[in-house]
């Protein structure tokens, strides 16, 4: 596998798009709880979280880079957010698409499954799905 830093547009669109997801409930996310260790809340995006979120996002990525490489591909730069306009109609589909890439980008270094990182992803993932045409009409139960 081959993995490159991601540019900042791909970062701030994830983010972006979180924040479109719903207004009302905004994105939370939390650790993996353990028999011993029951899990807590990281961090939950909003507009004053949101450039903490895409430095720690950017970080991860570095971190999987350098270790991928078993070098320095440098130091992750700080980022700075910017509210836009989504670069096209809001399709949950095309976020739930970025996180992939973002991942398969991020998870080479040991401490992936463990990072706030991919918590913020797993709690994108699922409230995009969420918001998938025909998801609510869906039957809950199945018989």
């Amino acid at each position: 596998m081959s993995a490159f830093i991601l540019p900042d547009s791909h970062i701030r669109f994830i983010i972006n798009a979180a924040m479109h997801l719903d207004l009302h409930d905004r994105v939370k996310w939390y650790t993996h709880g353990t028999a011993t260790y029951p899990p807590h809340r990281l961090g939950e995006l909003h507009d004053g979280t949101a450039e903490r979120v895409g430095a720690m996002l950017i970080a991860e990525n570095y971190e999987s880079f350098n270790a991928r490489y078993q070098e320095k591909g440098g130091d992750p730069h700080p980022y700075v957010h910017r509210f836009a306009q989504l670069p096209f109609a809001f399709d949950p589909v095309q976020l739930l698409r970025a996180l992939d890439c973002y991942e398969y980008q991020t998870c080479e270094h040991d401490g992936w499954y463990e990072s706030e990182a991919r918590a913020f992803c797993e709690a994108v993932r699922l409230k995009a799905i969420s918001v998938l045409p025909g998801y609510e009409k869906a039957e809950w139960v199945v018989k």
